[in-house]
């Protein structure tokens, strides 16, 4: 196999295609690219603040979003620390969302805007394991405690590159290739998610 892992074989992309478009995504009704270059910058940014909240091989990270480039993204910085990524379907209602985000112990909840972060902040105080909470598209909302923003986690994370400038690449390289990437439950339409 040519790559360690899923991460290392998305990171690799930086060297191999910098300044192809990776993903491309809308604002203001126009297309906006992302190189590789950029995409994998975000990624290691994001996975270096996951990993200054203290999160570690294994740890279980939930996500209820739209599909977006920012949950892709998510993906693989979380694949990068070889924590689980958990995706939670977005058109759960809250006592659905609490029991995945209970039962897989999540310690991170990612949601992509206040509409997720409503259904979060109604069970909240019922999840077991989880200590932090991110929003990617906070809009106009001004983020509180225990709430932080994605872009805020993505400065968080060059701050902690700046001093553990390999911490995300020695992570990739402890990751094995047999290591759980994601847990998926079910839709839950004939009783609780599996």
């Amino acid at each position: 196999m040519k790559y360690k892992n899923l991460a290392d074989m998305f990171f690799q992309k930086k060297n191999e295609f910098p300044g192809k478009i990776g993903f491309q995504y809308k604002k203001d009704d126009q297309w906006v690219p992302l190189t590789f270059s950029d995409a994998v910058d975000i990624a290691e940014k994001l996975a270096a603040g996951l990993a200054s909240l203290g999160i570690k091989k294994n740890d279980k990270i939930a996500i209820i979003s739209q599909n977006r480039y920012e949950w892709a993204l998510t993906d693989y910085a979380v694949q990068s620390l070889g924590a689980v990524l958990v995706p939670v379907y977005p058109s759960l209602m809250p006592d659905q969302v609490e029991y995945i985000i209970n039962d897989s112990e999540s310690v991170v909840v990612i949601a992509d805007d206040d509409f997720q972060k409503k259904k979060l902040d109604q069970v909240q105080k019922n999840l077991k394991f989880t200590n932090h909470f991110i929003m990617i598209d906070p809009g106009d909302l001004k983020i509180a405690e225990p709430w932080k923003s994605f872009n805020g986690m993505l400065e968080t994370g060059e701050s902690f590159l700046s001093d553990n400038k390999d911490y995300v690449l020695k992570a990739i390289d402890n990751v094995k290739a047999d290591d759980w990437a994601t847990i998926i439950y079910t839709s839950g339409t004939t009783g609780e998610p599996k």
